[in-house]
Formats: structure tokens, C-alpha cells, sequence
């Protein structure tokens, strides 16, 4: 019974030393995990000295001390009855099988010189569609990502190498203490654990030379086939191209070329058409359904190219990424119909009418995928946007008198803060005004509205109350204003043109509390726009001298100062 404990203890740190195959990283995958913190040069003199000859030995001295174990599992197993024990037993036997049988294909990718689990995996792998519907929708990416495959799996490989090492020294120093421990005891009992302990760690150390030993190789071989990053990503787009991507590039190329000759045919001979026979429903209709004849077309197009190179799989990612379109689509119905109903000059919005769109007012020339929308006195004042902006949008028909904007380019304008200029440059962004005395002033167009610009090129009123003394009442309504207008028009005819003045009005306005008060108005022509002050300040210079040749007394305002009280 001791010695059937001591063999399975003896077992049991062989299977706790040995690296199972269930836990290692195959050749040729990808490690499970990277470590990059810490990076050790391989020694170029003792990897040179590892031949495939001597791995292929310890492969051969690793597989038997397997076997053995092995072996030594399963009469343990034959010799228990303690239904636990088997089961730890049972799956320590599959384990050790699995490990021989990784050991027996390192020998065989070594002594072949290829990559055998890859082979095996490609000939007998299952049919995964998720997985190959993401290689195909993605193939470039991954292409890339193997690409650099090769230097993860180096430095997984340099992990290892260091890892066996460091458990290459452990055991030899556990093996020279249990040789000293052994010389000196002299118990019968305790001489046989102790040699069992050391026939355990030699057990290990052969385990972990070997391992070490396979780490050198694969490591040598890897980076002696390594090749530079730009060539391997420029043999992954190479591969691409010549496959998958030369179909999709030439279907692509198919639907574009089918389009733009469509629309082309569809500018040059359709739309003239249309135009001939005029804006009826359905020269309209003709073009609506010729715009949906010419996406269909070019997608059936494209599908029966990747028909005909017999691409099923790219065809299958077609299909699903349309279908997956028009179920989004859905939702989207009624929207669809109202750009329709537009299209068709039956919504909402319709040509040869006028809409408000960003502030500005527009005439809608003509309504198509991309409606063109104009305003005839901006500069640049037309604007190209697609129909679907037009859904939440009214038009309205318009009069032959109405107005696009309040001014033209070189009109004069006068602005709520008080900003007097001549137009110069008025587009859907900018409205930029000439300054009296040479500067310059830029407004954005919508700003420029919001301050009421008044077209003062196309006519204006200089306005002022001016007032005489209580003195004159005799002939305050009589004789005072027919000489007003008199010296008005006249005074006015030396400031600007006389052509220019349209008409001079003087009315008696009101008896104010210190004065007889008077409105002049002289109404002036587009023509005096630039000379707006002068006008203004000519009516009260002309108004005082008229008071000083005709004696007539200009009254102030008495102001009355009471001081208050003292206590």
C-alpha cells in the first residue's frame, strides 16, 4: 500500500511539473496571450548550436518519459477502487494522451519542416457561417491582423524560452538538495521518499529541458522566416486583390459606371423631354420612375457580375446588406411618399413658387433629387439642396411686384443702428456696405435683415419740426409757410440736383408750449441717396437763415429751477 501511495504521489508531481497540451499554445497559432513588459534577447551562439536533430532527440526522451507516466497512470488506475480517485485518475490519463499526442506532432512539424495542426485544422475544420461571413465582410483587417501574428508568437515564444529556463534552474537546485539530503540520511523509509522525490524533479528537469529545448527552435525558425512589416502587408493586399477584392472593386466599378451612364442618358435626352412638353404630372412621372430605374438597374448590374464570376459569397453579402436596407427603410415610408408627392409637384413645396429657406427668400426653379432653389438679386444666389429638406418646408405662389431682397448691389441703405452705406456685394452669406469716407462694413445676410435696412436709393423723406416765437401768431398760418417752402426749395436746389427734389411740404404742426411749431418735409429721389445728411442738415441751416432774413424769433425752452426749502 506505501509503495502504491508513493507511486501515485510520484505521479501526481510528474503530471503538477509536465505542461499539458491543453495548456500550451499549438504551433502555428496565435498565442492566447501577450507579454511585451519584458523582452529577452535569445543568445544568437547557443541558438546556432540547436539543431533539429537534437530537439527531435528530446522530443523522442520527453514522449517516453509521457509513456511512462502513462503507464504507471493506468495501473494506479487498475489498483483503486475509490470511485473519486478514478475520476482524477481517468482525466489525468487524458490528459498525458493528449500531451504524447501534441508531442507527436511538434515531432512531425519539425522533421517535416511545415506546419502540420494548420494543415489538419484546414482539412477537417467545420463549416462556421457567422465566421465566414465575418472573414469575408473583413478580409483586409484580417489579413493585417495575421500579419502580425508572427512577431506576437516571437515574443510568446521568448516568454516561454525564459520561463523553462527559470524552471531549469529550479530543478537543478532542488535536485542537488535532495543528492545531499539523500547522502546524509540513513533512514530506510526516508531514503525511499526522498528518491522518489528525485527521480520526480530529474522528472521535471528532463520535462523543462525539453520544453526549452522546443522554444529555442521554434524561436530560431520564426525569426529566420520573418519577413519586413511592408512586405507582408503588401503580400496581404496582393492576396486580397487577387480574390475577394477584385470582385468587389469590379462590381463596385459596374454599379458606378451604370449609374452615372443612366443619368447621363437621363440629362441628355429625358429631362428635355420633360421640358418640351412642359411641367405636366406626367412628364414628372416619367422622371421619377426613370430615377428609380436607374438605381435598380445599376444594382441588378452589379449583382450579375458577381453572378457571373460565380462569387457566392460576396453575392449572399449583397442580398443580406439590401435586405437589411429596405427593412430599415420601413419606417422611413411615409417620408419616402412625401419626397415623392414633391418630386411630383404635388406636396407641399412646388416649382416656380417661393419659399423661405434659411431666413432668405427663394423661387424654386425646379424640384428633382437635388432641388434648384434661386433668388434672383444675390450674388451667388443659387442653392442646390436635396429633397428630403424640403419636407418640412411651405411654398406659396408670389406677385410679379414682390421684392427677393430689399436692396440691389450700389443701392443705399440706412440700418436700424444707425449704419448708413452703398451696397457693394450682397450674396446668401455676406452683405458687405461702402462706408461714407471710404470704410467698409460686413454684415452676415441675416443679420443684415434683422436691422431693417431702408432702401434709401429708390427715395426718402427728410423730415424736421422747427419752430418760431409766439410773436408771429398773426401770420403764423398765413404768410410763414408758403415762405418756408420757398427758401426750402430753394435752398435745397443749391445742396443737390433740383431734379432730385420731388416735393417740399410745410404744415403748421401744433402751438407748443413755448413755440409755434412747423413740419417740413422735402421728399428727394434715389439720386440724393448719398447726400441723405446733407439734406438734413441743409432744412435746418435753410430754416434759420429764412428766420433771420424775415426777423422771425426762434423761442428756447424756459427751464425753471425751484430750490427747495432750507430747514
Amino acid at each position: 500500500m506505501i509503495s502504491l501511495f508513493c507511486k501515485a504521489w510520484l505521479l501526481s508531481a510528474l503530471l503538477a511539473a509536465a505542461p499539458l497540451a491543453a495548456q500550451e499554445t499549438p504551433p502555428g497559432e496565435p498565442p492566447a496571450q501577450e507579454t511585451t513588459d519584458v523582452v529577452v534577447d535569445d543568445d544568437p551562439v547557443a541558438a546556432s548550436e540547436t539543431s533539429s536533430q537534437s530537439t527531435l532527440r528530446t522530443l523522442l526522451e520527453a514522449r517516453q518519459v509521457r509513456e511512462n507516466a502513462l503507464t504507471a497512470l493506468r495501473e494506479t488506475f487498475e489498483a483503486t477502487d475509490d470511485p473519486t480517485e478514478r475520476v482524477n485518475l481517468q482525466k489525468a490519463i487524458d490528459d498525458e494522451k493528449e500531451a504524447i499526442a501534441d508531442i507527436e506532432l511538434r515531432f512531425e512539424a519539425i522533421a517535416a519542416g511545415v506546419d502540420v495542426q494548420a494543415i489538419n485544422d484546414a482539412a477537417g475544420g467545420s463549416f462556421d457561417l457567422q465566421g465566414e461571413l465575418e472573414s469575408l465582410l473583413e478580409p483586409l483587417v484580417q489579413k493585417l491582423k495575421s500579419a502580425t501574428a508572427g512577431p506576437r508568437q516571437i515574443e510568446q515564444l521568448r516568454t516561454q524560452r525564459d520561463l523553462f529556463r527559470q524552471k531549469l534552474v529550479q530543478a537543478d537546485g532542488a535536485i542537488t538538495s535532495l543528492e545531499e539530503l539523500i547522502e546524509a540520511t540513513t533512514e530506510g523509509e526516508l531514503q525511499t521518499e526522498l528518491d522518489n522525490a528525485l527521480a520526480a524533479w530529474r522528472a521535471r528537469r528532463k520535462l523543462a529541458e525539453t520544453e526549452l529545448d522546443y522554444a529555442k527552435h521554434e524561436l530560431a525558425r520564426q525569426e529566420g522566416a520573418r519577413q519586413p512589416l511592408l512586405d507582408s502587408a503588401g503580400s496581404v493586399i496582393n492576396d486580397f486583390f487577387r480574390s475577394k477584392g477584385m470582385n468587389l472593386l469590379f462590381a463596385i466599378a459596374t454599379f458606378a459606371g451604370v449609374f452615372i451612364t443612366l443619368r447621363f442618358i437621363q440629362r441628355r435626352f429625358v429631362e428635355p423631354l420633360r421640358v418640351r412638353r412642359g411641367l405636366s404630372f406626367y412628364a414628372r412621372l416619367t422622371n421619377v420612375l426613370f430615377n428609380i430605374l436607374v438605381f435598380v438597374a445599376a444594382l441588378a448590374a452589379m449583382i450579375l457580375v458577381l453572378f457571373s464570376v460565380s462569387d457566392w459569397i460576396l453575392l449572399v453579402i449583397v442580398l443580406i446588406f439590401l435586405f437589411g436596407i429596405g427593412w430599415a427603410s420601413v419606417n422611413m415610408l411615409p417620408q419616402f411618399f412625401e419626397q415623392i408627392r414633391i418630386l411630383l409637384n404635388l406636396g407641399s413645396v412646388r416649382e416656380n413658387e417661393r419659399v423661405i429657406y434659411e431666413g432668405l427668400p427663394w423661387r424654386v426653379d425646379s424640384l428633382r433629387l437635388y432641388t434648384v432653389l434661386r433668388n434672383p438679386t444675390l450674388t451667388g444666389g443659387v442653392l442646390r439642396i436635396p429633397v428630403q429638406d424640403l419636407s418640412s418646408m411651405r411654398s406659396r405662389p408670389y406677385g410679379p411686384e414682390e421684392t427677393w431682397f430689399p436692396c440691389d448691389e450700389d443701392d443705399w441703405v440706412r440700418l436700424d443702428d444707425g449704419i448708413r452705406g452703398r451696397v457693394i456685394s450682397q450674396t446668401p452669406d455676406m452683405v458687405d456696405l461702402a462706408l461714407p469716407g471710404g470704410g467698409k462694413k460686413a454684415y452676415q445676410t441675416q443679420s443684415f435683415l434683422a436691422l431693417n435696412p431702408q432702401n434709401i436709393s429708390r427715395g426718402y423723406r427728410a423730415r424736421v419740426v422747427f419752430g418760431i416765437d409766439y410773436d408771429h401768431q398773426a401770420i403764423s398760418t398765413t404768410e410763414v409757410p408758403p415762405i418756408m417752402e420757398a427758401a426750402v426749395r430753394a435752398g435745397l436746389a443749391k445742396t443737390v440736383d433740383p431734379k432730385s427734389i420731388v416735393r417740399v411740404i410745410v404744415d403748421f404742426r401744433e402751438a407748443g408750449a413755448s413755440s409755434l411749431d412747423y413740419e417740413i418735409q422735402a421728399d428727394m429721389t434715389g439720386a440724393a441717396a448719398a447726400r441723405y445728411e446733407d439734406v438734413h442738415r441743409a432744412l435746418a441751416r435753410i430754416l434759420v437763415d429764412t428766420c433771420n432774413e424775415h426777423g422771425w424769433v426762434i423761442p428756447f425752452t424756459q427751464v425753471t429751477l425751484h430750490n427747495a426749502p432750507s430747514d
